[in-house]
């Protein structure tokens, strides 16, 4: 279940002028009005009341619209931030707290039908927050789009009642997206095929040991001009990092004064990325 397309409406589900929502490939028209996050819950819901925990097993892959743009999230959300004066990032952090919600439902469905017994539960975003649509990254550089950390570094949690030998502390070992595969397949009894970009980070993540991966390519844009590579602690960057370059504070009250142009064209960073070195060098560490 859910579309083809990007920020679509979160309640009719239309993206310019087309509507775009599908259960399998059949069109699909979900009940009127409901919020998305509502209706991925319900369908996830669903499926874990038709699974029998004790003689199946099971991988659901939920990836939520939220809290992707468009800025929209039903009132009662909005309420909770009355104090925050900015309205785009009132109505983000509102997003934030329906997929809260959501993500509760679907945990007491899961401790209720007795999954939790032999569960691993991994929350994790895809990219770093659109500056101009109500995100913020400190204490990370940038922006989703750029090569930046703060466009680049997703954060995640991993959660088991049962697998996990080391339980809450803060894994900041190296990690790409691609590890996840191979991760996963290990805690399911498989194992990848060598050929595959993917490391199996599971002693990494489940016991806090060092990570097997020691490099990364961030990007390589032919169109842009520009790449990105991490070893170790270093990373090199060739050509602009993205238009959004700096430390983006939280948007202040006066809306007028806290807003980022969407045209990054004319950004005020723009004469800072023009005078970019074709090359830079950071010890992300430090």
């Amino acid at each position: 279940m859910g579309f083809y397309t990007a920020d679509e409406d979160y309640y009719n589900h239309t993206h310019g002028d087309g509507y775009d929502f599908r259960f399998n490939t059949d069109v699909y028209h979900p009940p009127n009005g409901e919020y998305s996050a509502n209706i991925f819950t319900e369908r996830a819901i669903d499926i874990l009341n038709a699974v029998d925990p004790r003689n199946e097993s099971l991988f659901l892959y939920l990836p939520f619209q939220s809290v992707h743009a468009p800025l929209e999230v039903p009132e009662k959300f909005e309420k909770i931030y009355s104090h925050i004066h900015n309205k785009d990032r009132r109505i983000y952090c509102g997003k934030v707290s329906a997929l809260d919600e959501a993500v509760g439902n679907i945990t007491t469905v899961l401790r209720e039908r007795g999954f939790m017994d032999n569960l691993l539960l991994v929350f994790t975003t895809d990219n770093g927050g659109p500056v101009i649509k109500g995100a913020n990254n400190l204490p990370l550089r940038g922006a989703k789009t750029t090569l930046w950390e703060g466009g680049t570094k997703g954060s995640a949690f991993v959660y088991s009642e049962t697998l996990l030998k080391k339980i809450k502390y803060l894994n900041t070992e190296m990690m790409h997206a691609v590890d996840w595969f191979p991760t996963l397949l290990h805690v399911a009894g498989a194992t990848a095929d060598d050929s595959i970009d993917g490391l199996d980070m599971w002693p990494t993540i489940s016991e806090n040991t060092p990570s097997p991966r020691k490099e990364f390519v961030y990007n390589i844009d032919e169109i842009l001009k520009n790449a990105a590579i991490r070893v170790g602690n270093y990373k090199l960057i060739e050509g602009s990092a993205g238009h959004f370059n700096g430390w983006y504070p939280l948007p202040k009250e006066d809306n007028s004064e806290s807003k980022v142009p969407e045209n990054s064209e004319g950004y005020s960073d723009r004469a800072i990325i023009s005078a970019e070195p074709k090359y830079q060098l950071f010890d992300i560490a430090s």
